[in-house]
């Protein structure tokens, strides 16, 4: 999941308790690493690796309950790889459409004139695609 030379463009914050706080600079100290560095590997090694096999095993079993043609492995390796698309695009739209809805929330739209309010609302659903 790690990847060469990744750009990093979205911040999380996060609280500590001060010992908590302490032993993390602490370890940050000894290992030479930023403090970000060690709590992005670690949710990138504990959560989201994780997260992403759970999703690819998902699309495995969505796989192995059909029909599919064990004889033709480059026909299963396809067909794997298209559910997999599959749930990283149902994911993407999904997060497309929050986007898109909270703006919505944060606007105040005239909400007697829905031809307006809809044409407001698909400008910002085709920005935020």
């Amino acid at each position: 999941m790690a990847q060469s030379g990744a750009r990093y463009t979205h911040r999380v914050q996060t609280m500590f308790t001060p010992h908590q706080y302490e032993l993390l600079r602490e370890y940050a100290a000894e290992t030479r690493k930023p403090m970000s560095v060690i709590v992005r590997e670690t949710v990138v090694r504990h959560l989201l690796e994780k997260i992403e096999q759970q999703r690819k095993q998902n699309a495995l079993r969505r796989l192995c309950s059909g029909d599919a043609p064990v004889s033709d492995w480059p026909e299963m390796e396809r067909q794997i790889e298209t559910l997999w698309e599959e749930t990283e695009l149902e994911k993407i739209e999904q997060q497309r459409k929050q986007r898109a809805f909270e703006w919505l929330c944060s606007q105040s739209l005239p909400v007697d004139d829905w031809e307006v309010m809809e044409r407001q609302i698909e400008t910002m659903w085709e920005t935020y695609g």
